[in-house]
């Protein structure tokens, strides 16, 4: 604390009353006692705040970068002593230079298999071919991957090479302090003690941080109120100028000569000038691409969340008048926000009434009653122009002028915050943070409207709710259908676009892909790289013949065989065992069972929504020995478990979505109406993907062993189960078992390994 500049300590001094009372006095005391001295070279103060000093890009490499080291020899020597020399890593670096030294060309599709070096790949090319004006992009599917760029990956080329080119890693905003909000929050003192400790906190971080990024501060809960209200970033943002993180952040981007984004942030801000004009874009992790497309571009009409931000702001407006009845601009800011919340509530329920008698009210079976309810609608039923469209239109022009004239009045009120008690500072602390739920849930809603008013063929619409008869939680969900329109756009706006990813092919063919993305096989350059790993002697698939098939048992008996399986899997080893799901509610009766066994009392049982968020799971799953960690599909893609911490993977069940899922209902229908078969044109390639996709957990590098576990005889059994297994890397070894043969099988192989889990 002593080190701690004079004036971040008054700061933290003031706001320490919720503290306890010793630690509040001794803060108190320390901040009146500390002499005076300058601050330190690497930090200014603006606005009363301290920040760490941030330097602007480098505009050149340290020196160009020419004389590419294309042929093996030149690559040996370049990577001798740091790097072993890779055949396919070496062909991926050719590939993408050559690439970028012809004029603007067809998009250039690399499958690079796990194991062989591909972010070195792609980086040590583009520092060769970068610069100001001709930018290279580089977008990622995971955060994870982007921080492994910048802290391992640019590291490496640029000791590699002894050269810097300006790189920017650029995140989507709500990664970001909005510095004016978190100084008008810190203006009223929160009267909730977590809030008080977690601003604190961020005043000593802001004299560390140069980015700016929440995530830096390793917190447990990212979702609380206070942080949605401090990394919102519609509005102002002038009071701190250049030193406000997002102003920074894209000033950096365009100074750059390498821009690392993700797919998420691409696809919002696709044509913003932020990238520069004929750049080239290289999309990693490609096979994620198509599934980010739709997730940006599906949006919800947010009705229900939107009523109970009003119902909550309503409930507050007698004690919040009565604070602002002496101060006349702001009291009559708010009487003309809160007259327009009534008309806003009233408008929202026309609008879902509309909806429920059109579709829901006589048309739903009463089967389907007593359950929640997601149903395709069409609306060429309705006439929108006439009895829709203004109604939609008017909700989006009140929450903002709602938004507006409250956010107004309570910033005035916060100004005169001196002349409130400490009750009604705790009221406008709580309205705030109201306000900037309803503000992301308008902003929600904008982007709902700009999608519904450009719906196309494209598109489809699912009502949604929660229980018949309660027309407040009915909301509209519009879904792009084929996400392959949008991607070509993005792509337009590029010089250069090279895909690259660990599984773009079925049955060893680009074809799905392509069509997923728009692109003529005929138009486009593709090469596929093998895998380094000897996949022959590293791992073994294994079939359980003996497995009961889930249509024919009932939930409780399959998850009482699943339990079986991991107990004798685990007993025969102390290794990690990671089991995949298709049901949340079979990986949660699991987990209850399996903790009742020796297995649970003797290993650490980890499980996806019980015990922990994801990303704390990872984390122990990671750091102990001998945990089973109980997860959904999701977990196959976008985690990397370092070393030999995992040895088996159990799928229970194939990972095929489930056609009951409304989002994947309405996507197969729209398949049918373009005569495609959803199932072997769709899903079955997914499913493979997946598949495929377990391997790469399982196999990170040339000393990893480990097995695969299939508890699913379709997958032998069946034509399109073959299909499957053809889309694995051909060195694979599948065996077909009953589960006593299995588990000996296992134990041998791994002990032959020499990396036994005994």
């Amino acid at each position: 604390m002593e080190n701690t500049p004079q004036l971040t300590l008054a700061h933290i001094a003031q706001l320490s009353d919720l503290l306890t009372r010793q630690t509040g006095d001794f803060i108190r005391d320390l901040a009146d006692k500390q002499p005076k001295k300058p601050l330190p070279s690497y930090l200014h103060v603006n606005h009363g705040l301290v920040l760490r000093n941030r330097r602007d890009l480098q505009a050149q490499p340290l020196h160009q970068l020419t004389n590419f080291p294309k042929s093996p020899s030149a690559k040996k020597k370049l990577f001798t002593p740091l790097l072993n020399y890779r055949s396919g890593q070496a062909k991926m670096m050719n590939l993408i230079y050559e690439h970028l030294n012809q004029p603007k060309t067809t998009p250039l599709l690399i499958e690079a298999e796990t194991g062989s070096g591909k972010t070195l790949g792609y980086m040590l090319p583009s520092y060769f071919m970068a610069t100001h004006e001709h930018k290279i992009v580089i977008s990622t599917a995971t955060t994870v991957l982007q921080n492994q760029l910048i802290d391992q990956t640019i590291p490496l080329v640029e000791q590699l090479l002894a050269a810097k080119v300006p790189v920017a890693l650029v995140k989507s905003e709500n990664h970001y302090l909005n510095l004016e909000i978190f100084y008008q929050s810190l203006l009223i003192p929160s009267s909730n003690r977590p809030t008080r400790l977690l601003q604190l906190r961020l005043l000593v971080w802001l004299t560390m941080t140069k980015t700016g990024d929440i995530a830096e501060l390793q917190l447990t809960n990212y979702h609380n109120y206070y942080l949605q209200r401090i990394t919102h970033h519609n509005g102002r943002k002038h009071l701190f100028g250049p030193d406000e993180f997002m102003t920074y952040i894209e000033t950096q981007a365009q100074q750059a000569s390498i821009i690392l984004t993700n797919h998420s942030y691409l696809l919002a801000h696709e044509a913003s000038d932020l990238f520069g004009k004929q750049a080239t874009l290289i999309v990693d992790e490609a096979d994620e691409f198509s599934r980010n497309v739709s997730r940006t571009h599906n949006h919800t009409s947010h009705f229900q969340e939107l009523l109970d931000c009003l119902h909550q702001l309503a409930h507050h407006h007698e004690p919040l008048a009565d604070a602002a009845a002496a101060i006349y601009p702001a009291y009559a800011q708010l009487n003309k926000g809160y007259s327009q919340i009534d008309n806003l509530l009233t408008t929202i329920k026309r609008v879902q009434s509309i909806f429920f008698e059109s579709y829901i009210q006589d048309n739903l079976p009463k089967s389907k009653r007593a359950h929640p309810i997601d149903e395709i609608i069409d609306l060429s039923g309705l006439d929108m122009p006439k009895y829709v469209l203004p109604e939609l239109n008017q909700i989006l022009a009140l929450g903002q002028s709602i938004s507006v004239n409250l956010t107004q009045a309570l910033n005035q009120l916060t100004n005169l915050e001196q002349q409130f008690n400490h009750q009604t500072i705790s009221l406008l602390n709580q309205i705030l943070s109201m306000m900037i739920q309803f503000q992301n849930a308008i902003d929600d809603y904008q982007r709902f409207m700009t999608q519904m008013l450009a719906q196309s063929d494209n598109t489809g619409i699912l009502l949604q709710m929660k229980q018949y008869g309660n027309v407040e939680t009915l909301d509209l969900a519009i879904h792009v259908l084929d996400p392959g329109t949008i991607a070509q756009n993005l792509f337009q706006r590029f010089g250069h676009v090279i895909l690259t990813g660990a599984t773009l092919t079925f049955n060893h063919k680009f074809d799905y892909f392509l069509s997923q993305m728009h692109l003529n096989k005929n138009e486009v350059n593709t090469y596929k790289l093998n895998s380094p790993f000897d996949y022959e002697n590293q791992a073994r698939l294994i079939t359980i013949a003996d497995a009961p098939d889930i249509k024919s048992v009932s939930a409780s008996y399959f998850s009482d065989y699943i339990t079986g399986v991991i107990d004798q899997m685990a007993q025969a080893s102390t290794g990690q065992i990671l089991v995949l799901f298709n049901s949340l509610d079979m990986l949660k009766q699991t987990y209850y069972t399996l903790k009742e066994t020796l297995t649970g009392h003797e290993k650490e049982i980890l499980a996806q929504g019980i015990t922990g968020s994801n990303e704390k799971i990872f984390k122990r799953f990671s750091l102990s020995e001998h945990a089973v960690l109980l997860g959904s599909n999701s977990f196959l893609s976008g985690i990397d478990f370092p070393g030999d911490h995992l040895k088996a993977l159990i799928l229970t069940r194939l990972p095929f979505e489930s056609p009951a899922q409304p989002e994947v209902k309405l996507r197969y229908s729209w398949l049918q109406q373009q005569g495609i078969d959803p199932f072997s044109k769709d899903s079955l390639p997914k499913t493979a993907f997946k598949v495929k996709q377990g391997f790469g957990r399982l196999i990170r590098q040339e000393t990893d062993k480990g097995v695969m576990v299939v508890l699913d005889n379709r997958l032998t059994n069946t034509s399109y189960g073959h299909e499957i297994l053809r889309s694995l890397p051909k060195q694979v070894h599948s065996e077909v078992l009953n589960l006593r043969d299995a588990i000996p099988s296992i134990e041998k192989f791994l002990r032959e390994s020499g990396t036994s889990l005994v």
